[in-house]
């Protein structure tokens, strides 16, 4: 069917990655060592043009699509119905980046997330504490220009050929001498994210979008600020959504998703 075709976004899917070697294979290894519901089953995948989404039990969960539409005939949603949770999740290792976006679906619904009722959300926290500071954004948001409006400088770190871009050469120089970081949660899929994050250790980051994990390791293990995910409040609608091919906005707008933040502050509160 039409509907289960992969017309997947680029933002990562062509270029050259990082091996799943060192820190990046450390921060996956963390990341399933966390998840809360390693053992329960995969009830149904559904692979959408722009997310892929995962159910178990009465669970949902999310992740960006990424690959090229080339990786469809390798992607192994099916092969996963039944397995664990966390079999499903080591798809994070996995060299084809199309099943790496299933594995962090996967990871996603076995995650028991702590919410921060008070945090505003991603744009107001960057906005907040970009002005008049270095910003670093990984990933091309639809707010990067506003944010660029404040801050004293914008690096946008994107491999696609967008405008204002930094060059990748100078990737690690920015984000090793900025203030601030917005940085998509698809660079745990193109095994970058470790890296920028040792980078980035003086700086106060952010990691947003559907795919971000919304795990306690990320904030006490590696210095993260703010988790800004998802959770999935509507199953049927959800379904539906992803099939259609639906932005996260839309999905948010229509009651099928809840915006989630994860603190520092969220996170001592869940240890007492």
């Amino acid at each position: 069917m039409e509907e289960h075709k992969c017309h997947c976004t680029r933002p990562f899917a062509e270029a050259p990655e990082r091996a799943m070697t060192g820190d990046e294979r450390l921060l996956v290894d963390r990341l399933i060592a966390s998840m809360a519901f390693p053992d329960d089953r995969v009830d149904e995948v559904l692979l959408g043009p722009k997310q892929i989404f995962i159910r178990s039990g009465d669970r949902g969960a999310l992740a960006t699509t990424l690959g090229s539409s080339s990786q469809r005939e390798r992607f192994r949603g099916e092969k996963m119905q039944g397995a664990t949770l966390k079999e499903a999740a080591s798809l994070l290792y996995d060299d084809l980046l199309l099943n790496r976006s299933l594995g962090a679906a996967a990871l996603n619904v076995a995650l028991a997330p702590v919410a921060d009722e008070e945090s505003p959300n991603a744009l107001e926290l960057l906005l907040q504490h970009g002005k008049g500071r270095d910003v670093v954004v990984v990933g091309d948001f639809p707010f990067t220009e506003r944010l660029r409006e404040h801050a004293r400088r914008l690096y946008l770190l994107e491999l696609k050929d967008t405008p204002d871009r930094l060059a990748p050469e100078k990737w690690d120089e920015a984000l090793s001498a900025c203030d601030v970081v917005g940085m998509t949660g698809t660079a745990l899929l193109s095994r970058s994210m470790a890296h920028y994050l040792k980078l980035s250790s003086r700086a106060y980051r952010v990691i947003l979008g559907a795919t971000t994990p919304l795990s306690e390791v990320l904030l006490k293990d590696y210095g993260v600020d703010v988790l800004a995910g998802s959770v999935v409040a509507d199953i049927e609608g959800t379904r539906q959504g992803v099939l259609a091919g639906l932005s996260i906005s839309k999905l948010h707008r229509t009651g099928c998703l809840d915006f989630c933040n994860m603190t520092r502050r969220s996170s001592r509160r869940a240890d007492r």
